[in-house]
């Protein structure tokens, strides 16, 4: 092959990835096969999980395409042919961890592109390639994956979706020395007061969503059961720690004297958008 044809080719990829980031036809949730044709006769299908998958789940998209069956057009009746895999979105809740493909060779540019060069094929040869995503965030993944014609770069492109939802805790309660509602912890405002609990395991810390924990002044229920907290710590402002010992998530919750005389209920939000409450009255 002559050196006039590779680097037309390498130009044509460059004009080609610059473009990618335009979507071509509707969106479909990519459980069932998705299929589009190019103006050439390339072909692409590709498959994956529609969701909805848990946060830290690898997933695959698998993409397959034809090389162009228009002979007339190359003299050789071969073609370069290049399968593509492309996250639309700004932020995906996902990124590109690996690629292979049956033929030829794999790049990852970004974690949300990957490249599979699959050489020299001949008009209407089946190509394909497996790409391995990491869900990291809740949310929507939008990808688009071509079959892409290595002479005039024209491509074959199809879209899907694939939701990611957020881990779910098991949350078992809070542990001593806050009691669950009903009941009404009593302790002085002011004072740190250690909110234990589990999820089932370490979670690690990035537990909560922006601003919760969370509390609000509600008005106090005269005929709830009431219990005194009995440990109360020093604190100067409120912490989250993990002990795999006790596999127990223990929040140092730093209350406001100003709070005296008043009843708070307690938000234990969670990033799977649970929400756990105590009460508590203050002296």
């Amino acid at each position: 092959m002559s050196s006039i044809r590779t680097a037309g080719r390498r130009r044509r990829l460059a004009t080609a990835v610059a473009a990618l980031a335009v979507a071509l036809g509707g969106l479909a949730a990519v459980s069932t096969p998705a299929y589009a044709a190019g103006p050439d006769g390339e072909t692409v299908a590709m498959t994956g999980p529609a969701g909805p998958l848990a946060v830290g789940t690898s997933f695959t998209y698998e993409v397959t395409g034809t090389a162009p069956t228009n002979c007339d057009l190359f003299d050789d009746c071969n073609v370069p042919v290049s399968l593509l895999l492309n996250l639309q979105n700004t932020g995906s809740p996902a990124t590109i961890t690996a690629a292979t493909a049956s033929m030829g060779s794999c790049r990852i540019p970004s974690s949300d592109l990957a490249i599979c060069d699959l050489g020299w094929a001949p008009h209407g040869t089946t190509v394909s390639a497996t790409f391995t995503l990491l869900a990291n965030a809740a949310g929507t993944v939008t990808a688009a994956g071509e079959t892409c014609n290595g002479y005039t770069y024209f491509c074959a492109t199809v879209t899907g979706t694939t939701t990611i939802t957020a881990a779910s805790f098991p949350f078992g309660g809070f542990l001593q020395p806050v009691r669950n509602q009903p009941t009404i912890n009593l302790m002085n405002a002011g004072r740190g007061v250690p909110i234990k609990f589990s999820l089932g395991g370490d979670q690690g810390l990035a537990i909560f969503p922006a601003g919760y924990p969370a509390s609000q002044q509600v008005t106090c229920d005269t005929g709830a059961p009431v219990d005194v907290v009995e440990q109360t710590v020093t604190a100067g402002g409120s912490s989250l720690s993990y002990s795999p010992d006790t596999d127990t998530y223990n929040y140092v919750w730093k209350t406001d004297k100003a709070w005296a005389g008043t009843c708070r209920t307690f938000d234990l939000r969670l990033t799977d958008g649970t929400d756990h409450y105590a009460t508590f009255r203050f002296n």
